[in-house]
């Protein structure tokens, strides 16, 4: 999600959380330094970002396209 320094628990899945770029890169680093080798990415896109047309997800700086 956009920010800096923020989690964020998803309520209606538990045990997960949504994290600022900043936090996400280190949680990426944890998760691959303890085994796991694959992870998803759902994005939480700012409701103002979003149109019929979905031009946010080929917006070269949008918040998936920054990593």
């Amino acid at each position: 999600m956009e920010g800096k320094e923020q989690k964020v628990e998803i309520a209606l899945m538990l045990g997960c959380d949504r994290y600022s770029l900043d936090l996400w890169t280190k949680e990426v680093i944890k998760a691959f330094e303890g085994g796991i080798n694959a992870i998803a990415l759902f994005p939480a896109i700012l409701k103002k970002k979003k149109n019929g047309t979905g031009t946010e997800s080929y917006n070269l700086e949008g918040l998936l396209q920054q990593y």
